[in-house]
C-alpha cells in the first residue's frame, strides 16, 4: 500500500487590488463585486479550494487595500501547485459587466511563493498583490514595503482557467435582499407614499 504524499496547509492573503479598467463608460466610480479564489493544483486539477467575496467602489488607475484571507488548502509538498485568481462583475443599473483579474500558478519549486509579495500582471481589469503563508495571520506575511515580484502565470488567462479556480456563481452579483413588509412601510412613510396590501 502506497503511503500518502505529505501535504502542507497554505493560505493566501490578498493585500491589494490594482484597478486597470472598471468596465464602466462613465466618469465616476465602478462598483466591483468580485471573488478571489485559490485552488490546490494547477487550473483544471481536482484539489481543495477556497474563496472570498469582496465589494467596493473603484476607479481606473487606483490601488485599493482589500485584505481578505483564503484557505487553508492542502497542497502536495513534493509536486503541489497553488493557483490564485480574481474575477466577478462591475455592477450596473441596466446590465452587469464581467470583469477579470489576475491569475497566477505557484509551484513547489518556488515554495508556492512563501516569503515574498507577488503581484499578478495578466489581469484585464485588475491585478492582485498577495502572499502565501502557512499561518492565517498577518504576522506570518513578509514585511510590506511595497516591493512586489511579478507573479508567474499565463500571458492571457482563459475563461476555462477562471472557471476552474473560482467558485460557481463568481460572475453574478450577490442578489439584493428582498425588503420585509415593515421595511417597505417605513420607506414609504418617509416619502409619503401609500403601499397597497399584498394580494390585491
Amino acid at each position: 500500500m502506497m503511503a500518502k504524499a505529505a501535504r502542507v496547509g497554505l493560505s493566501v492573503f490578498v493585500r491589494q487590488i490594482v484597478v486597470h479598467d472598471t468596465s464602466d463608460p462613465g466618469p465616476g466610480k465602478g462598483e466591483f463585486d468580485v471573488t478571489f479564489g485559490v485552488l490546490a493544483g494547477p487550473a483544471g486539477a481536482a484539489g481543495e479550494s477556497a474563496s472570498v467575496r469582496w465589494q467596493g467602489s473603484v476607479s481606473s488607475g487606483k490601488t485599493y487595500d482589500v485584505g481578505p484571507w483564503m484557505g487553508p488548502v492542502a497542497v502536495d509538498m513534493e509536486r503541489g501547485w497553488l493557483s490564485v485568481a480574481g474575477g466577478g462583475v462591475e455592477m450596473d443599473a441596466l446590465i452587469d459587466d464581467q470583469v477579470r483579474g489576475g491569475l497566477t500558478m505557484l509551484g513547489h519549486e518556488r515554495k508556492w511563493g512563501m516569503g515574498s509579495w507577488w503581484r499578478t500582471t495578466n489581469g484585464k481589469h485588475f491585478d492582485l498583490a498577495l502572499c502565501v503563508t502557512e499561518r492565517e495571520t498577518e504576522a506570518a506575511c513578509p514585511v510590506w514595503t511595497g516591493d512586489v515580484l511579478d507573479a508567474p502565470g499565463p500571458e492571457r488567462p482563459t475563461e476555462t482557467e477562471f472557471v476552474a479556480i473560482l467558485p460557481e456563481g463568481f460572475d453574478a452579483r450577490i442578489p439584493a435582499p428582498v425588503p420585509t413588509d415593515l421595511e417597505v412601510a417605513v420607506m414609504a412613510a418617509e416619502f409619503g407614499l401609500l403601499v397597497p396590501e399584498r394580494g390585491f
